[in-house]
């Protein structure tokens, strides 16, 4: 194999396990991208004010409390010194469109039934209560590493 991808993901593998994995089907000199997407909290007034409460509800996570990707890669063993390439983009948005995103987010959409409506409802007012943009700018974070 020449090339893993792994999108949105990294921080929920066993790491280590998952790098041992990677560099058994990947031939020497293959690559390895880990790709990470976030919107722009400041392109709205209230993204900060969803940020903020997504940060205290937030249990522990591990792209936000675990080692960065670099640290495990490097700890790892047998591969190229990781890099970063960053991309910044836009997509349509509506209040619906980044409520649905919210939604899908992994801690969000894990929560007891209740615990995730009242969650999703909270977002929503504060949604609602400010103007979206017609375009939200995203921001994609690309980590790069070869097989040595």
């Amino acid at each position: 194999m020449l090339a893993v991808t792994v999108a949105d993901a990294f921080h929920w593998f066993e790491r280590p396990r998952a790098l041992a994995e990677i560099r058994r089907v990947l031939r020497p000199g293959g690559g390895l991208a880990i790709l990470t997407t976030a919107p722009d909290a400041t392109s709205a007034s209230w993204m900060a004010e969803v940020g903020a409460l997504m940060e205290r509800l937030r249990p522990e996570h591990p792209h936000f409390d675990g080692a960065p990707w670099q640290d495990v890669v490097r700890g790892a063993g047998g591969w190229s010194e990781p890099r970063e390439i960053r991309v910044a983009g836009v997509q349509a948005a509506s209040a619906e469109r980044f409520g649905d995103y919210l939604a899908s987010v992994s801690w969000i959409a894990a929560l007891p039934a209740a615990e995730r409506t009242a969650t999703l409802a909270e977002i929503g007012a504060i949604i609602g209560a400010g103007e979206t943009p017609a375009e939200m700018p995203v921001h994609v974070t690309i980590g790069l590493t070869r097989l040595t």
